[in-house]
Protein backbone atom coordinates (compact mmCIF):
# COMPACT_ATOMS: atom_id res chain seq x y z
CA UNK A 1 0.00 0.00 0.00
CA UNK A 2 2.88 2.35 0.81
CA UNK A 3 4.93 1.52 -2.27
CA UNK A 4 6.22 4.74 -3.91
CA UNK A 5 4.76 3.70 -7.27
CA UNK A 6 1.26 3.96 -5.79
CA UNK A 7 1.67 7.75 -5.47
CA UNK A 8 1.45 10.05 -8.48
CA UNK A 9 4.49 12.23 -7.73
CA UNK A 10 6.72 9.25 -6.90
CA UNK A 11 5.87 7.11 -9.94
CA UNK A 12 8.06 7.92 -12.98
CA UNK A 13 5.54 6.46 -15.44
CA UNK A 14 2.75 8.65 -14.03
CA UNK A 15 4.96 11.74 -14.09
CA UNK A 16 5.89 11.07 -17.72
CA UNK A 17 2.25 10.53 -18.69
CA UNK A 18 1.16 13.67 -16.84
CA UNK A 19 3.73 15.80 -18.68
CA UNK A 20 2.91 14.17 -22.03
CA UNK A 21 -0.86 14.69 -21.74
CA UNK A 22 -0.85 17.93 -19.80
CA UNK A 23 -2.58 16.24 -16.86
CA UNK A 24 -5.38 14.62 -18.87
CA UNK A 25 -4.47 11.24 -17.35
CA UNK A 26 -5.26 12.55 -13.86
CA UNK A 27 -8.52 14.02 -15.11
CA UNK A 28 -9.51 10.67 -16.62
CA UNK A 29 -8.37 8.98 -13.41
CA UNK A 30 -10.65 11.16 -11.30
CA UNK A 31 -13.54 10.21 -13.58
CA UNK A 32 -12.63 6.54 -13.13
CA UNK A 33 -12.62 6.96 -9.33
CA UNK A 34 -16.21 8.23 -9.36
CA UNK A 35 -17.24 5.55 -11.85
CA UNK A 36 -15.86 2.79 -9.59
CA UNK A 37 -17.49 4.32 -6.53
CA UNK A 38 -20.81 4.30 -8.35
CA UNK A 39 -20.64 0.99 -10.20
CA UNK A 40 -18.04 -1.20 -8.44
CA UNK A 41 -18.47 -0.52 -4.71
CA UNK A 42 -15.33 1.58 -4.66
CA UNK A 43 -13.06 -1.18 -5.94
CA UNK A 44 -10.82 -0.52 -8.99
CA UNK A 45 -12.45 -2.22 -11.98
CA UNK A 46 -10.44 -5.19 -13.22
CA UNK A 47 -12.31 -5.62 -16.49
CA UNK A 48 -14.60 -3.79 -18.89
CA UNK A 49 -17.89 -5.51 -18.03
CA UNK A 50 -19.68 -3.81 -20.90
CA UNK A 51 -17.49 -5.67 -23.40
CA UNK A 52 -19.10 -9.05 -22.68
CA UNK A 53 -22.59 -10.52 -22.67
CA UNK A 54 -23.26 -14.12 -21.66
CA UNK A 55 -24.57 -16.03 -24.67
CA UNK A 56 -23.22 -13.49 -27.20
CA UNK A 57 -19.44 -13.34 -26.85
CA UNK A 58 -18.87 -15.57 -23.81
CA UNK A 59 -20.63 -18.89 -23.09
CA UNK A 60 -21.58 -19.22 -26.74
CA UNK A 61 -21.72 -23.01 -27.20
CA UNK A 62 -25.42 -23.86 -27.83
CA UNK A 63 -27.20 -26.06 -25.32
CA UNK A 64 -30.36 -26.42 -23.27
CA UNK A 65 -31.42 -27.18 -19.71
CA UNK A 66 -32.45 -30.84 -19.47
CA UNK A 67 -32.93 -31.06 -15.69
CA UNK A 68 -33.56 -28.64 -12.83
CA UNK A 69 -33.90 -28.84 -9.06
CA UNK A 70 -33.76 -26.16 -6.37
CA UNK A 71 -29.94 -26.07 -6.44
CA UNK A 72 -28.78 -26.76 -10.01
CA UNK A 73 -29.69 -26.68 -13.66
CA UNK A 74 -28.09 -29.35 -15.83
CA UNK A 75 -27.18 -28.12 -19.30
CA UNK A 76 -26.70 -30.51 -22.21
CA UNK A 77 -24.81 -29.02 -25.14
CA UNK A 78 -25.94 -29.59 -28.71
CA UNK A 79 -24.05 -32.26 -30.64
CA UNK A 80 -22.05 -31.04 -33.63
CA UNK A 81 -21.08 -34.45 -35.00
CA UNK A 82 -23.17 -37.07 -36.82
CA UNK A 83 -22.46 -39.66 -34.14
CA UNK A 84 -21.52 -39.34 -30.47
CA UNK A 85 -19.80 -41.55 -27.94
CA UNK A 86 -22.16 -43.57 -25.78
CA UNK A 87 -20.58 -42.55 -22.46
CA UNK A 88 -21.32 -38.89 -21.62
CA UNK A 89 -19.18 -36.28 -19.88
CA UNK A 90 -20.52 -34.43 -16.82
CA UNK A 91 -18.66 -31.28 -15.74
CA UNK A 92 -18.99 -29.97 -12.17
CA UNK A 93 -17.64 -26.39 -11.95
CA UNK A 94 -17.13 -24.41 -8.73
CA UNK A 95 -20.19 -22.65 -7.29
CA UNK A 96 -18.28 -19.51 -6.33
CA UNK A 97 -18.54 -18.44 -9.99
CA UNK A 98 -20.82 -19.09 -12.95
CA UNK A 99 -20.94 -22.28 -15.04
CA UNK A 100 -19.16 -21.01 -18.17
CA UNK A 101 -15.53 -21.05 -17.01
CA UNK A 102 -14.83 -23.85 -19.52
CA UNK A 103 -16.80 -22.12 -22.30
CA UNK A 104 -15.50 -18.58 -22.41
CA UNK A 105 -15.01 -18.22 -26.17
CA UNK A 106 -14.87 -20.73 -29.04
CA UNK A 107 -11.07 -20.60 -29.32
CA UNK A 108 -10.53 -21.56 -25.66
CA UNK A 109 -13.69 -23.53 -24.89
CA UNK A 110 -13.20 -27.06 -23.55
CA UNK A 111 -16.94 -27.60 -23.91
CA UNK A 112 -16.87 -26.74 -27.62
CA UNK A 113 -13.83 -29.00 -28.07
CA UNK A 114 -15.70 -31.84 -26.34
CA UNK A 115 -18.88 -31.60 -28.43
CA UNK A 116 -16.84 -31.15 -31.62
CA UNK A 117 -15.05 -34.39 -30.65
CA UNK A 118 -18.32 -36.29 -30.45
CA UNK A 119 -18.59 -36.28 -26.66
CA UNK A 120 -22.07 -35.84 -25.23
CA UNK A 121 -21.44 -33.04 -22.72
CA UNK A 122 -23.39 -31.94 -19.63
CA UNK A 123 -22.50 -29.08 -17.29
CA UNK A 124 -23.86 -28.22 -13.85
CA UNK A 125 -25.00 -24.61 -13.40
CA UNK A 126 -25.30 -23.79 -9.70
CA UNK A 127 -28.00 -21.56 -8.27
CA UNK A 128 -26.87 -18.23 -6.78
CA UNK A 129 -28.13 -18.63 -3.18
CA UNK A 130 -29.89 -15.98 -1.13
CA UNK A 131 -30.82 -15.72 2.55
CA UNK A 132 -33.60 -18.30 2.13
CA UNK A 133 -30.92 -20.94 1.41
CA UNK A 134 -28.82 -20.18 4.49
CA UNK A 135 -29.26 -23.70 5.89
CA UNK A 136 -28.45 -25.57 2.67
CA UNK A 137 -25.46 -27.69 3.59
CA UNK A 138 -22.52 -29.52 2.05
CA UNK A 139 -24.47 -32.80 1.80
CA UNK A 140 -27.27 -30.98 -0.05
CA UNK A 141 -24.73 -29.73 -2.57
CA UNK A 142 -23.36 -33.24 -3.02
CA UNK A 143 -26.71 -34.96 -3.36
CA UNK A 144 -28.48 -32.40 -5.52
CA UNK A 145 -25.33 -31.43 -7.42
CA UNK A 146 -22.83 -33.94 -8.89
CA UNK A 147 -24.65 -37.07 -7.69
CA UNK A 148 -27.98 -36.03 -9.20
CA UNK A 149 -26.33 -34.64 -12.35
CA UNK A 150 -24.42 -37.89 -12.97
CA UNK A 151 -27.55 -39.99 -12.49
CA UNK A 152 -29.61 -37.80 -14.83
CA UNK A 153 -26.91 -37.73 -17.53
CA UNK A 154 -26.58 -41.52 -17.22
CA UNK A 155 -30.32 -41.99 -17.66
CA UNK A 156 -30.61 -39.56 -20.58
CA UNK A 157 -27.67 -41.17 -22.37
CA UNK A 158 -28.77 -44.71 -21.50
CA UNK A 159 -25.23 -45.32 -20.25
CA UNK A 160 -24.48 -47.27 -17.09
CA UNK A 161 -21.82 -44.77 -16.05
CA UNK A 162 -20.39 -41.37 -16.98
CA UNK A 163 -17.04 -39.64 -17.19
CA UNK A 164 -16.69 -36.52 -15.06
CA UNK A 165 -14.64 -33.35 -14.69
CA UNK A 166 -14.51 -31.62 -11.30
CA UNK A 167 -13.09 -28.11 -11.22
CA UNK A 168 -11.82 -26.38 -8.05
CA UNK A 169 -14.30 -26.79 -5.18
CA UNK A 170 -16.55 -28.71 -7.59
CA UNK A 171 -13.75 -31.26 -7.77
CA UNK A 172 -13.47 -31.47 -3.98
CA UNK A 173 -17.20 -32.19 -3.74
CA UNK A 174 -17.06 -34.77 -6.54
CA UNK A 175 -14.09 -36.49 -4.87
CA UNK A 176 -16.22 -37.01 -1.79
CA UNK A 177 -18.96 -38.40 -4.04
CA UNK A 178 -16.44 -40.93 -5.42
CA UNK A 179 -15.62 -41.93 -1.86
CA UNK A 180 -19.31 -42.52 -1.23
CA UNK A 181 -19.71 -44.57 -4.42
CA UNK A 182 -16.62 -46.58 -3.50
CA UNK A 183 -18.51 -47.99 -0.54
CA UNK A 184 -21.89 -48.39 -2.24
CA UNK A 185 -23.24 -50.81 -4.81
CA UNK A 186 -23.93 -48.08 -7.38
CA UNK A 187 -21.85 -48.05 -10.56
CA UNK A 188 -22.05 -44.44 -11.73
CA UNK A 189 -18.65 -42.92 -12.57
CA UNK A 190 -16.08 -44.36 -14.97
CA UNK A 191 -13.09 -41.99 -15.27
CA UNK A 192 -12.58 -38.75 -13.35
CA UNK A 193 -10.62 -35.63 -14.26
CA UNK A 194 -9.76 -32.93 -11.73
CA UNK A 195 -8.84 -29.35 -12.61
CA UNK A 196 -7.06 -27.49 -9.78
CA UNK A 197 -8.99 -29.40 -7.12
CA UNK A 198 -7.90 -30.09 -3.55
CA UNK A 199 -8.64 -33.26 -1.59
CA UNK A 200 -5.85 -32.88 0.97
CA UNK A 201 -5.76 -29.41 2.55
CA UNK A 202 -2.70 -29.91 4.77
CA UNK A 203 -0.70 -27.47 2.61
CA UNK A 204 -3.42 -25.40 1.01
CA UNK A 205 -1.22 -22.46 0.08
CA UNK A 206 -1.50 -18.72 0.64
CA UNK A 207 -5.23 -18.84 1.28
CA UNK A 208 -4.58 -20.35 4.71
CA UNK A 209 -3.29 -16.94 5.82
CA UNK A 210 -6.91 -15.77 5.73
CA UNK A 211 -8.33 -18.89 7.39
CA UNK A 212 -7.05 -19.04 10.93
CA UNK A 213 -9.62 -20.18 13.52
CA UNK A 214 -10.15 -16.52 14.46
CA UNK A 215 -10.64 -15.49 10.83
CA UNK A 216 -13.10 -18.33 10.22
CA UNK A 217 -15.04 -17.25 13.32
CA UNK A 218 -15.26 -13.74 11.86
CA UNK A 219 -16.51 -15.09 8.53
CA UNK A 220 -19.09 -17.22 10.34
CA UNK A 221 -20.33 -14.19 12.27
CA UNK A 222 -20.89 -12.31 9.01
CA UNK A 223 -22.72 -15.27 7.50
CA UNK A 224 -24.85 -15.64 10.63
CA UNK A 225 -26.06 -12.09 10.10
CA UNK A 226 -26.72 -12.30 6.34
CA UNK A 227 -27.32 -16.03 5.83
CA UNK A 228 -24.78 -16.02 2.98
CA UNK A 229 -21.24 -14.91 2.26
CA UNK A 230 -21.34 -12.09 -0.28
CA UNK A 231 -19.39 -12.61 -3.47
CA UNK A 232 -17.56 -9.30 -2.95
CA UNK A 233 -15.99 -10.57 0.29
CA UNK A 234 -14.73 -13.73 -1.42
CA UNK A 235 -13.37 -11.64 -4.31
CA UNK A 236 -11.56 -9.29 -1.90
CA UNK A 237 -9.81 -12.27 -0.29
CA UNK A 238 -8.68 -13.71 -3.64
CA UNK A 239 -7.52 -10.28 -4.82
CA UNK A 240 -5.44 -9.76 -1.67
CA UNK A 241 -3.58 -12.97 -2.43
CA UNK A 242 -2.25 -11.19 -5.52
CA UNK A 243 -2.50 -7.61 -4.32
CA UNK A 244 0.17 -6.19 -6.64
CA UNK A 245 -1.51 -7.56 -9.76
CA UNK A 246 -5.18 -7.33 -8.78
CA UNK A 247 -5.35 -4.22 -6.58
CA UNK A 248 -2.43 -1.77 -6.67
CA UNK A 249 -1.35 -2.04 -10.32
CA UNK A 250 -5.01 -1.83 -11.32
CA UNK A 251 -5.50 1.27 -9.17
CA UNK A 252 -2.40 2.95 -10.65
CA UNK A 253 -3.57 2.22 -14.18
CA UNK A 254 -7.15 3.34 -13.50
CA UNK A 255 -6.63 6.39 -11.28
CA UNK A 256 -3.13 7.72 -12.00
CA UNK A 257 -2.59 6.77 -15.63
CA UNK A 258 -6.28 7.18 -16.54
CA UNK A 259 -6.52 3.91 -18.47
CA UNK A 260 -9.69 1.99 -19.19
CA UNK A 261 -10.00 -1.56 -17.83
CA UNK A 262 -9.16 -4.33 -20.32
CA UNK A 263 -11.72 -6.50 -22.13
CA UNK A 264 -10.52 -9.86 -20.79
CA UNK A 265 -12.94 -12.81 -20.83
CA UNK A 266 -11.38 -14.66 -17.87
CA UNK A 267 -11.50 -11.56 -15.64
CA UNK A 268 -15.11 -10.99 -16.69
CA UNK A 269 -16.00 -14.52 -15.58
CA UNK A 270 -14.02 -14.04 -12.37
CA UNK A 271 -16.09 -10.95 -11.57
CA UNK A 272 -19.38 -12.76 -12.28
CA UNK A 273 -19.33 -14.30 -8.81
CA UNK A 274 -22.01 -15.84 -6.61
CA UNK A 275 -22.91 -15.97 -2.93
CA UNK A 276 -22.26 -18.94 -0.64
CA UNK A 277 -24.89 -20.27 1.82
CA UNK A 278 -23.97 -20.17 5.49
CA UNK A 279 -24.26 -23.87 6.38
CA UNK A 280 -22.37 -25.13 3.34
CA UNK A 281 -19.52 -22.65 3.65
CA UNK A 282 -19.11 -23.20 7.38
CA UNK A 283 -18.81 -26.95 6.77
CA UNK A 284 -16.31 -26.42 3.97
CA UNK A 285 -14.03 -24.08 5.91
CA UNK A 286 -13.97 -26.17 9.08
CA UNK A 287 -13.85 -29.68 7.61
CA UNK A 288 -11.47 -28.94 4.76
CA UNK A 289 -9.18 -26.03 5.63
CA UNK A 290 -9.13 -26.21 9.43
CA UNK A 291 -9.39 -29.97 10.07
CA UNK A 292 -8.51 -31.55 6.68
CA UNK A 293 -11.12 -34.24 7.28
CA UNK A 294 -11.64 -35.33 3.67
CA UNK A 295 -8.11 -36.76 3.61
CA UNK A 296 -8.74 -38.76 6.82
CA UNK A 297 -10.36 -42.19 6.40
CA UNK A 298 -13.93 -42.41 7.69
CA UNK A 299 -13.85 -38.95 9.28
CA UNK A 300 -16.65 -37.61 7.08
CA UNK A 301 -19.81 -39.37 6.00
CA UNK A 302 -22.58 -38.94 3.46
CA UNK A 303 -26.00 -40.50 4.02
CA UNK A 304 -24.48 -42.45 6.88
CA UNK A 305 -21.74 -43.90 4.67
CA UNK A 306 -18.17 -43.21 5.89
CA UNK A 307 -15.94 -41.54 3.30
CA UNK A 308 -12.51 -43.03 2.59
CA UNK A 309 -10.84 -41.74 -0.57
CA UNK A 310 -8.55 -44.77 -0.53
CA UNK A 311 -11.52 -46.81 -1.71
CA UNK A 312 -11.73 -44.75 -4.93
CA UNK A 313 -10.52 -47.04 -7.72
CA UNK A 314 -11.55 -44.95 -10.73
CA UNK A 315 -9.04 -43.90 -13.35
CA UNK A 316 -8.10 -40.33 -12.37
CA UNK A 317 -6.34 -37.56 -14.28
CA UNK A 318 -5.37 -34.58 -12.13
CA UNK A 319 -4.29 -31.25 -13.60
CA UNK A 320 -2.68 -28.39 -11.66
CA UNK A 321 -1.05 -25.13 -12.73
CA UNK A 322 2.34 -23.90 -11.61
CA UNK A 323 1.34 -20.43 -10.34
CA UNK A 324 -2.11 -21.21 -8.89
CA UNK A 325 -2.29 -19.47 -5.51
CA UNK A 326 -5.64 -20.99 -4.50
CA UNK A 327 -4.91 -24.64 -5.38
CA UNK A 328 -1.09 -24.90 -5.39
CA UNK A 329 0.21 -27.77 -7.50
CA UNK A 330 2.00 -29.41 -4.57
CA UNK A 331 -1.29 -29.55 -2.69
CA UNK A 332 -3.21 -30.85 -5.69
CA UNK A 333 -0.57 -33.54 -6.17
CA UNK A 334 -1.34 -34.99 -2.74
CA UNK A 335 -4.53 -36.56 -4.13
CA UNK A 336 -2.33 -39.04 -5.99
CA UNK A 337 -1.42 -40.48 -2.58
CA UNK A 338 -5.08 -40.92 -1.61
CA UNK A 339 -6.82 -42.65 -4.52
CA UNK A 340 -6.25 -46.34 -5.27
CA UNK A 341 -6.91 -46.42 -9.01
CA UNK A 342 -4.71 -45.43 -11.94
CA UNK A 343 -3.92 -41.80 -11.05
CA UNK A 344 -2.03 -39.53 -13.42
CA UNK A 345 -0.87 -36.04 -12.48
CA UNK A 346 0.18 -33.19 -14.69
Amino acid sequence: MLSPTNFAFLNPAVLEETIRTGGENLQRGAKNVFEDLRENNGRPALVDKKAFTVGKNVATTPGSVVYRNDLIELIEYNATTETVYHKPLVIVPPWINKFYILDLQPKNSIIKFAVDSGIRTFVVSWRNPDRSMADVGWEDYLERGPLRAARVASAISDSQDVNMIGYCIGGTLTAEMLGYLGRSEEVLVNAMTFFAALTDFAEAGDLRAFLSPEAVATIEAKMEEKGVLDSSEMADTFNMLRANDLIWNVAVNRYLLGKDPPAFDLLYWNGDATRLPRAMHRYYLRNMYLENNLAKPDKLSFKGVPIDLRRVRNDVYSLATFDDHIAPWRSVYRMTQLFSGDVRFR
